[in-house]
């Protein structure tokens, strides 16, 4: 759990993009994460949570997050906006903020990635841990919608970038398929990796 005081709402970009660094780690190591970021009010003293806020959180993360992402509350991605207008800073929060399929603002690791991580070697390792995570995914029928989600996510992603991994991936997306991708990412080597981002 993260809150932040509203006295310090001026640096709610910073929060955000902890949480996208968060995000980017816990794909390195193999692990997924939803969440929802609300505006509420909260007590949050060392290890005591409790309020209003949190609840909206837990509900929101619960049953709309869903999928392996983080939302946003509309208001907060309207306020970020504002703020990154007047600050004009090079890199916003708006450059990884996206609106999913159902109309929700949500944090997305795969829009910006690549000016995300220090060099292209790091970058092949995330998706090399995102094909491994769609593959224990697959056949899991507990979690099909889950896995969709990932799935339609990474395919587009891997299309956009089909000069780096000279693979289409169809809708589809089958065991062959995340198996050519690794192995590509296995045949570049480390050090000439380091220098491509």
């Amino acid at each position: 759990m993260i809150s932040v005081n509203l006295d310090e709402i001026s640096n709610i970009d910073l929060e955000i993009k902890d949480i996208y660094f968060l995000l980017l780690t816990s794909y390195l190591n193999g692990f997924l994460l939803r969440g929802a970021i609300v505006y509420g009010k909260l007590i949050h003293i060392n290890n005591t949570i409790f309020g209003p806020a949190l609840i909206n959180a837990y509900e929101k993360e619960r049953t709309i997050a869903k999928y392996p992402r983080v939302i946003i509350d509309d208001v907060i991605v309207s306020d970020l906006l504002d703020l990154e207008t007047k600050s004009k800073l090079p890199q916003n929060c708006s450059d990884f903020i996206l609106r999913d399929f159902d109309g929700i603002y949500y944090i997305d690791i795969f829009n910006s990635i690549r000016e995300n991580v220090d060099n292209f070697w790091e970058y092949m390792q995330i998706i090399k841990s995102i094909c491994n995570i769609l593959l224990d995914m697959m056949e899991n029928p507990l979690i099909k919608e889950k896995y969709t989600w990932l799935k339609d996510k990474f395919v587009k992603h891997i299309n956009q970038q089909k000069y780096i991994f000279k693979h289409h991936l169809e809708s589809n997306l089958t065991k062959d398929d995340l198996e050519v991708i690794k192995m590509v990412i296995y045949e570049i080597d480390k050090n000439d990796a380091k220098k491509m981002l």
